[in-house]
């Protein structure tokens, strides 16, 4: 039985992921005709044939998770958190082109020998039902006949990558993680570093793709991409995260050398409490330097409750100029005067009223 289902191929059916050099680029583009592509509807007998039709091409779940497949995924695109898909593509390792000045060319299992094999499959993220597939399936004689020139690699035991996760969740550093996994291995496992051959011991690299793994599934964030276009993805024009736009006063993107990252952020409940607590009454605002590896400045509004406890109720982030020495002399009072004034203004935009603080605890310099 075939699926009648309707499946569009792409415009640009070759995915951009894929590690290819201009030769195989040109071989396959002249191969898109030969591209194979199927739907799958949600009735068993359709899910079984999707299954058979992967089990083939040795692409099922269970073939993929062998240390020995010849398949590696290059991209896992959920788009973001609330994406009800997952695709996936994935690239023969005997094709994928590693440029001379990698240093993650020994890494290889396979030789490379130009096989434009490639599939993107994609599937419900609640249901695990496979939706379609897609891809040029046919591997190369030189492919089918190459064997492997190392080992396969040893993959990480569920119990430490769980472990991981759950540090990295809860903002714990890389070295923090390394030293609380040894600290299990050690206590556990009794210092057994493999246990049913897959690996307990984790590296810096280990922890770096579970962060980027954890970035994308819990906020659709693909640490591949530059940082300044994920902040624009997240604060931009076209952001898709509502909460994110409602929470957004002001936002300027650094576009040059001389320019400045600017952000002024507080959302809806954020501000309702700067007019309860802070209209006519004291506010606060508090500087901390050097925020994350790109040391970034922010400054923090604070009013106090009935209950004598501080809230939070907005937050200024911007970057310092270059060439300064020393972060902390990243600011000066015209551009705190510009993101405070930005900050009032969002403020009277939300209530349409004038937002006066009876005593405002700011650098001297300042006038709000």
């Amino acid at each position: 039985m075939h699926s009648k289902l309707n499946f569009r191929v792409p415009k640009n059916p070759l995915p951009s992921c894929l590690r290819l050099n201009d030769e195989q680029r040109q071989r396959l583009g002249h191969l898109t005709g030969l591209f194979d592509s199927k739907a799958f509807g949600d009735a068993t007998e359709e899910q079984s044939e999707a299954a058979q039709y992967l089990t083939d091409r040795d692409l099922s779940f269970q073939q993929l998770e062998l240390a020995t497949s010849k398949w590696k995924v290059q991209d896992n695109d959920s788009s973001r958190a609330s994406s009800l898909l997952v695709t996936k593509v994935y690239q023969c390792a005997s094709g994928h082109y590693w440029s001379i000045n990698t240093s993650r060319k020994q890494r290889r299992q396979y030789p490379f020998v130009g096989c434009l094999a490639f599939a993107r499959i994609t599937t419900e993220k609640k249901t695990g039902r496979i939706k379609n597939v897609f891809g040029f399936f046919e591997h190369s004689p030189e492919c089918t006949s190459a064997k492997a020139i190392a080992p396969p690699p040893l993959f990480l035991h569920p119990v430490a990558r769980n472990q991981a996760e759950s540090l990295l969740t809860l903002g714990l550093t890389t070295s923090d993680v390394l030293a609380k996994n040894r600290k299990l291995v050690s206590t556990r496992f009794n210092s057994e570093t493999i246990i049913e051959d897959k690996r307990l011991l984790l590296t810096a690299f280990d922890v770096c793709n579970i962060r980027a793994y954890l970035m994308k599934k819990n906020w659709g964030i693909n640490l591949r991409n530059r940082p300044e276009d994920i902040v624009d993805d997240l604060f931009g024009e076209n952001s898709t995260d509502a909460a994110l736009r409602e929470a957004t006063i002001f936002y300027k993107p650094r576009t040059g050398s001389t320019d400045r990252f600017e952000l002024v952020i507080a959302s809806p409940k954020q501000r309702e409490y700067a007019w309860k607590y802070g209209n006519n009454k004291m506010i606060f605002v508090d500087g901390t330097f050097g925020v994350s590896k790109k040391k970034l400045l922010a400054f923090v509004f604070l009013v106090i409750d009935d209950e004598n406890k501080g809230i939070p109720v907005g937050f200024i982030i911007f970057s310092a100029p270059d060439g300064n020495m020393a972060t902390h002399a990243g600011y000066d009072a015209d551009i705190l005067i510009k993101l405070f004034t930005e900050y009032r203004d969002g403020l009277q935009t939300f209530k349409k009223e004038k937002f006066e603080p009876k005593v405002k605890r700011f650098p001297h310099f300042m006038h709000l």
